[in-house]
């Protein structure tokens, strides 16, 4: 007689149906999140498994909300245990959701290591925003920076990654998320911030930045799409780095990307994660510009920040 062969214990079963690195094909090229993400996931089970699990669910989900609806705890107002129907005619849903948001991780890792071989970077995964200045990481609470990239372009050190951080408390409490490239320079750059105008990421204040922030209003309309400041005494400074030609740019290709100058960084800056190919390319090329184009004139006027730098030592928070 041949021996019993064991059966596969509960949670090797369970491990079957979690995502795997071997999901995620090696040659796969993600050139959007979103999509790729519900493609690969909806294309790797079969008709008959996805219409298995309809129908088992279904089942599932009738047989409880049938308890939900003839359970005497509908009439007593005190008992609470008809919840406990409710959320077990959704684990269906909920076991859906759970599989569908490993997966898209996966393929969100993916993406940005892709991003950073192809652009020469190193991806490092988690960092700290304590390595970072500006505004943007003085703002709420429970900050997590995620998907770090490093590396350096035109000898600058440059650090892109997706930025969480969250401000309230409670019911009340909203979490915002951001990409963010981060420029360091090896002189002092004029206090300088540029937002658009409908990303204030839940209380961005220009004092965050700096004190005494002074609003501007150069050429070009460019107030009809940011909102741009200065300390009070750099406006000369900020007027020589947002000439008629930056802005012109800035208003033509880069109308949803915030500027802080704050120290010797420069932080790039956007709402929400760039997912896509295309505009975290953008994304990237207004950075590169300012490493590029506008390098020459942040060194022109290093000399005349630094005397002011020196005059009002405590500019920048």
């Amino acid at each position: 007689m041949l021996p019993e062969v064991p059966k596969p214990g509960f949670e090797q079963e369970i491990k079957k149906l979690l995502p795997s690195d071997g999901d995620v094909p090696k040659n796969l090229v993600v050139s959007d999140v979103n999509k790729d993400t519900h493609r690969l996931f909806w294309s790797k089970y079969s008709s008959k498994t996805k219409l298995a699990y309809l129908v088992i669910s279904l089942a599932w989900a009738g047989f409880f909300m049938y308890l939900f609806f003839t359970s005497p705890a509908l009439n007593n107002p005190k008992n609470d245990s008809e919840q406990i129907y409710i959320f077990l005619a959704l684990v269906p849903a909920f076991l859906v959701a759970g599989l569908y948001a490993s997966f898209y991780a996966k393929i969100e890792k993916l993406f940005m290591q892709q991003f950073a071989a192809t652009h020469g970077l190193t991806y490092v995964g988690k960092g700290s925003d304590a390595d970072f200045t500006g505004g943007l990481f003085a703002i709420g609470h429970g900050h997590i920076v995620s998907h770090l990239m490093t590396g350096t372009f035109q000898e600058h050190p440059i650090s892109l990654f997706f930025y969480q951080h969250t401000v309230g408390s409670g019911k009340s409490s909203k979490t915002y998320h951001t990409t963010v490239l981060n420029i360091a320079h090896e002189h002092t750059l004029p206090p300088i911030l540029l937002l658009v105008d409908n990303q204030y990421f839940g209380g961005f204040d220009p004092k965050l930045s700096f004190s005494q922030p002074v609003k501007l209003k150069p050429e070009l309309e460019l107030d009809s799409q940011f909102d741009l400041y200065c300390k009070e005494q750099y406006e000369i400074e900020t007027l020589q780095i947002f000439n008629p030609d930056f802005i012109g740019k800035m208003m033509s290709n880069w109308k949803n990307f915030n500027l802080d100058f704050s120290g010797n960084n420069l932080v790039v800056f956007k709402s929400g994660k760039i997912l896509n190919v295309e505009e975290l390319e953008n994304f990237f090329s207004l950075a590169k510009y300012m490493m590029t184009g506008m390098e020459t004139v942040l060194k022109n006027i290093s000399g005349s920040v630094k005397a002011l730098n020196e005059l009002n030592p405590n500019n920048i928070k």
